[in-house]
């Protein structure tokens, strides 16, 4: 029994390390994509500033609410977050291309 609970323990602590993966891999990517493109002089250091601003306040924000539901995002807080992920994410590539 106490190996079974042990096994129990340990999945759901991976699911939720997983869970928490996608949103800071993603900030992660962005924030690489940020730094090329102030590197080849596609962006400015102010559109940077801007960009990787909007990064930490989603991870922040991801942050916040998963500790307020007990190391989870619900579903609804999960779209939210993508979403501002992919807005990001378009922004970082419209300013990238002006």
């Amino acid at each position: 029994m106490k190996k079974y609970l042990l096994l129990l323990a340990g999945g759901l602590w991976c699911s939720a390390a997983h869970a928490q993966a996608p949103v800071a891999q993603r900030v992660d990517n962005q924030r690489n994509r940020i730094a090329a493109g102030r590197a080849d002089g596609q962006l400015t250091g102010r559109q940077a500033r801007t960009l990787r601003a909007q990064d930490r306040g989603i991870r922040a924000q991801a942050h916040a609410e998963r500790a307020a539901n007990g190391g989870r995002l619900t579903g609804q807080e999960h779209r939210q977050i993508n979403r501002e992920l992919n807005q990001n994410s378009r922004q970082i590539q419209r300013k990238r291309a002006d």
